[in-house]
């Protein structure tokens, strides 16, 4: 199960507040290092708001990787096996029950990081 945790107020990165961001770790504690990357970008380069932009992407994508870890271990299939059904019919069932803050999920944002997790994977 992935998790996220919050950056404090104070906290600064490449000398730009960047506090209250979320990042996201695995059961284990271990960073996901390419999305968190993916949040600075869009905190520190893109300049999006922490509260309506990057929190609600990083509790979908949060959601999304969490289904499709929980339909790895139910159904027993690998993600680097993952068809583009498959991502479907979890964006689907995400959307039918929206995510911890009951917002819609934005699947241009989902497709994004999707897609680019998808390409990192395959090369």
């Amino acid at each position: 199960m992935y998790k996220l945790i919050f950056t404090s107020e104070d906290y600064e990165w490449n000398g730009r507040k960047a506090g209250g961001l979320p990042f996201m770790i695995d059961e284990n504690g271990v960073p996901l290092d390419e999305f968190n990357q993916y949040v600075l970008y869009l905190a520190t380069q893109k300049w999006r708001n922490r509260e309506k932009t990057i929190r609600p992407i990083a509790y979908n994508v949060k959601n999304l990787l969490n289904k499709i870890e929980y339909i790895e271990r139910k159904k027993g299939f690998r993600w680097d096996r993952i068809t583009d059904n498959i991502l479907t019919f979890v964006m689907e069932g995400l959307s039918k029950y929206g995510d911890e803050n009951n917002q819609q999920l934005q699947n241009e944002t989902i497709n994004d990081y999707i897609s680019g997790g998808w390409s990192t994977r395959k090369n």
